[in-house]
């Protein structure tokens, strides 16, 4: 990400989109969690996302996926999808738990992005939600716990995945802070656009 905001004559705009697009590819493809999350936030934040990268066919997956999980959406098979066109073999690599990287990735956002929406889950309503096998969905939730990046728990009886959500929740607080930069930008925006319609305004009278 650092090389992509060179300032260099001898490197390319489309040189340094490239490497951009290479860092967002890393993030979005990372085990979530507190990490990726400001990662992703820092990505999220660079103006040059929305402005030169959505309109791009090449790099529009990467911005739409990005936009997404920053700001806690769910990310559908038809998202990853795209991305996965522009992604090399190796991104793209099965894992051992049977799910390609993509996939995977796409699952653990999910989860999080649901926890955040639900107090519980049946076990059909997650794989629903989800658009997976309820096992596999329950096996990735199952790892992610262990590993606490995701504050749920498990309850076989009564076929249940429960949040155990907390406002401190670093993750949440991440993308909290990456809808208010959103924010902030459209304010200062709009406020430009009053700053110039006030110095027009007495040319046109």
């Amino acid at each position: 990400y650092e090389l992509s905001q060179a300032r260099h004559e001898k490197i390319s705009s489309e040189n340094l989109l490239a490497l951009l697009s290479k860092a967002i590819t890393c993030a979005l493809l990372g085990p979530a969690g507190p990490q990726r999350a400001r990662i992703l936030a820092t990505l999220y934040k660079d103006e040059r996302v929305s402005a030169l990268m959505a309109p791009l066919p090449e790099y529009a997956p990467h911005a739409t996926v990005l936009s997404k999980m920053c700001t806690g959406q769910l990310v559908y098979k038809r998202d990853i999808a795209a991305l996965e066109e522009t992604l090399l073999p190796h991104h793209k690599a099965i894992l051992a738990d049977g799910l390609t990287i993509p996939e995977r990735a796409t699952i653990q956002h999910n989860l999080v992005a649901l926890s955040h929406i639900y107090a519980n889950l049946t076990f059909e309503q997650l794989a629903m939600l989800l658009d997976i096998e309820s096992d596999r969905a329950l096996q990735v939730a199952a790892r992610m716990i262990s590993d606490n990046r995701l504050s749920a728990s498990i309850d076989q009886v009564d076929g249940l995945l429960i949040f155990q959500f907390a406002s401190s929740n670093a993750e949440a607080q991440l993308q909290h802070s990456s809808l208010q930069a959103f924010d902030d930008h459209i304010s200062n925006l709009c406020t430009q656009v009053n700053t110039c319609y006030d110095k027009i305004e007495p040319l046109l009278s």
